[in-house]
């Protein structure tokens, strides 16, 4: 029988379909959310902007923006109608995690025949965890989770705990770069940050002292003083994107490595759709190198933005 697991997040939803195995009850198969998470995760499928799809030999996962939600309900309604067997098939067994599996119960359950059983968001991720780093020596943990904003889970074998979280996430880079950019697209944005320098925007050291008064006091030229402290009307796209990535990383690194440090951990992971890029990355790793010199190591978490829907569907 296919078991899914989906992670409604603020900014992605993630669908997880777990695929058959011998001998497995095949009464769900031809559900039609598990067909539709099926059709876009096979070979070649081609899927809409702003969509991810992978297949694995055991699961096919789908992500899309969660803002269109209701939209990709319509298709799966629509392929439904299509299968004369899908209406007749008992509503399917859903583990959902995320704000978003509360917010979209009701429609998700009246339009899709689904059955949800709520898993806690923080449960669903340490489950989800557990079970990739099984057999690995990244127990304990100290997992930084960046959606739409951040918290820093400790997981250890047996139970987990939110250490401290921060409102500063990805939904706050985003909405500031739509307000001070022209960028209207998260791949726009990326692109920009290749090619941005954050220095044209932040007031750095330099600018009040000068390179060689700097020398003096013994500080870089090049260290930041005041985020944003040259933010102009005549500012590029890019510079202001790059110093608002800055500014974003320097506080994910900072929150990270003090409590990896108060917990007596020497790695610290970073997961989440929004450390998913590597120049977003390079600039988080940068930080914690800044604010740990050189104590502290930073881990990414990969292909890990489905941890929530994989722990949800492993505590189903």
């Amino acid at each position: 029988m296919a078991l899914v697991g989906l992670d409604v997040g603020g900014s992605l939803t993630k669908v997880l379909v777990r695929a058959n195995e011998p001998n497995d009850d095949t009464l769900y198969d031809n559900s039609a959310l598990v067909q539709f998470v099926i059709k876009y995760t096979a070979a070649g499928a081609r899927v809409p902007a702003g969509w991810h799809a992978q297949k694995s030999p055991e699961y096919h996962l789908l992500q899309f923006p969660t803002a269109e939600l209701e939209e990709t309900v319509g298709q799966i309604t629509l392929a439904a109608d299509a299968q004369s067997d899908a209406a007749n098939l008992p509503a399917l067994p859903v583990a959902a995690t995320g704000g978003g599996a509360l917010k979209y119960k009701h429609l998700l359950e009246s339009k899709l025949r689904v059955a949800i059983t709520f898993v806690h968001e923080l449960a669903a991720l340490s489950a989800g965890w557990r079970h990739l780093h099984a057999d690995k020596d990244a127990l304990p943990a100290l997992v930084t989770n960046v959606g739409t904003g951040v918290s820093l889970i400790r997981i250890d074998k047996h139970e987990f705990e939110r250490v401290t979280g921060s409102g500063l996430g990805g939904a706050t880079f985003w909405a500031l770069c739509r307000r001070l950019t022209k960028y209207e697209r998260f791949s726009d944005i990326l692109d920009g940050l290749v090619l941005g320098n954050p220095g044209n925007v932040d007031t750095l050291v330099g600018d009040i002292y000068g390179a060689e008064a700097s020398k003096e006091i013994g500080m870089p030229a090049d260290l930041v003083a005041g985020f944003l402290g040259k933010l102009a009307e005549d500012s590029k796209d890019a510079d202001v994107a790059a110093a608002l990535l800055r500014l974003m990383a320097s506080n994910l690194g900072q929150i990270a490595v003090f409590q990896a440090r108060s917990l007596g951990l020497k790695r610290v992971w970073f997961v989440g759709g929004f450390v998913q890029h590597s120049v977003v990355q390079k600039a988080v790793e940068q930080a914690v190198s800044f604010w740990a010199q050189g104590t502290i190591e930073t881990r990414f978490g990969g292909q890990e933005t489905a941890l929530g829907a994989l722990g949800a569907l492993l505590a189903r």
